[in-house]
């Protein structure tokens, strides 16, 4: 039997990415982005097509960090929040939201289409689902929220898995993908297209009057416009400490016997469970996330693996544990991201997430 891997299956099994140098001089570019996950190279290859001359920065290496390790589903659906998005914000609001992340689901596909980036990118429905013996209610009102805000969402009297479930809220042609290999692919047409990425490069101040300056350890960017796409703004002109606190969760990927779950899945209720299939090497191996917790709260590590391979072996004929890893979210005290211009006065703004940890 082969030896668990420590680290995610996406770093493993993803192509061989190129190295980018560390900055050590000065350089100038129109908008400086920092941060080489999943939203920092979307945002440095959309603004080079609309002919903005731009430059990203990462303190390590490119996909990585939380992108890296994030489960990669591509989805409008974030659990059960638009019954709560609605009577915090309002049908509008949770609407907005809905909608942001749905455009964002159709951009990604349309652009695996249209560039041929060959990510295992299929669709698939999500389900959210509450357990045995749950009452419909909750589930009725999601289902209600979301369809009003517009999206694909049905109510399911149980979601389709190997064992009883309660009601579930069902998305229809929501997504998975391999994360790396699509965002290697983004790499690529940037850097041929001009676009110049500094790796080891960690930005450790941000200074601005009529232009910022980015200054990084042996170097520094001067730029008309700085986009913090670091997952955690870590300039916290805005005080996010105090609206902004990390999660820390758990994924194992499991060979079994059994068929795996056609679909995308995650519990709405405690202990959260996130499922879905992973095609490796020709075969569909089985992804178990969750035993989410604040970092310095979680006790032993090894317990939560444990648990997660005995919740996996529990319901399917589990031959062996390929993979394990975790990553750290950041999660706000509404549920909804901030985004905006980054200011002492900063003002709250809604989009969608970085997430397809949210993914």
């Amino acid at each position: 039997m082969s030896a668990v891997k420590h680290e995610s299956v996406w770093i493993d099994t993803g192509p061989e990415a190129p190295a980018f140098a560390r900055l050590d001089r000065e350089v100038s570019a129109e908008v400086a982005v920092l941060g080489g996950g999943l939203v920092g190279i979307t945002t440095a290859l959309m603004l080079q097509e609309r002919g903005t001359d731009v430059i990203l920065l990462e303190a390590d290496r490119l996909v990585h960090g939380v992108t890296g390790h994030t489960t990669a589903k591509v989805s409008s659906q974030h659990g059960m929040i638009y019954s709560d998005l609605r009577s915090k914000f309002g049908e509008e609001g949770a609407r907005t939201y809905g909608q942001a992340n749905q455009a964002a689901l159709e951009w990604i596909a349309g652009r695996v289409k249209d560039d041929g980036i060959d990510c295992d990118f299929r669709r698939r429905d999500s389900y959210a689902y509450l357990s045995a013996g749950s009452s419909s209610s909750s589930a009725g009102e999601e289902a209600e929220a979301a369809t009003d805000a517009g999206l694909p969402a049905t109510l399911e009297s149980a979601a389709p898995l190997p064992y009883v479930t309660g009601p579930a809220v069902r998305f229809a042609d929501q997504a998975e993908f391999h994360v790396r290999k699509y965002l290697l692919a983004l790499i690529e047409r940037f850097t041929a297209q001009g676009g110049s990425i500094f790796e080891h490069s960690r930005a450790v101040e941000v200074d601005s009057d009529e232009r910022c300056l980015v200054k990084v350890a042996g170097g520094q960017v001067h730029a008309g416009r700085v986009v913090v796409a670091t997952h955690y703004p870590f300039l916290d002109r805005s005080l996010a400490f105090a609206r902004v606190h990390p999660q820390r969760s758990y994924a194992i990927l499991c060979r079994t016997r059994d068929e795996v779950p056609q679909g995308m899945f995650i519990s709405a209720d405690s202990p959260t469970r996130s499922i879905r299939s992973v095609p490796v090497g020709g075969e569909e191996l089985l992804l178990v996330g969750g035993e989410g917790h604040k970092p310095g709260t979680g006790g032993d590590t090894e317990e939560r693996y444990e648990t997660l391979e005995r919740f996996a072996r529990e319901h399917w004929d589990v031959t062996s544990v390929e993979y394990r890893w975790s990553a750290q979210d950041n999660t706000t005290v509404d549920t909804v991201p901030y985004v905006g211009r980054l200011t002492p006065a900063s003002t709250r703004c809604s989009w969608p997430r970085d997430s397809p940890s949210g993914a």
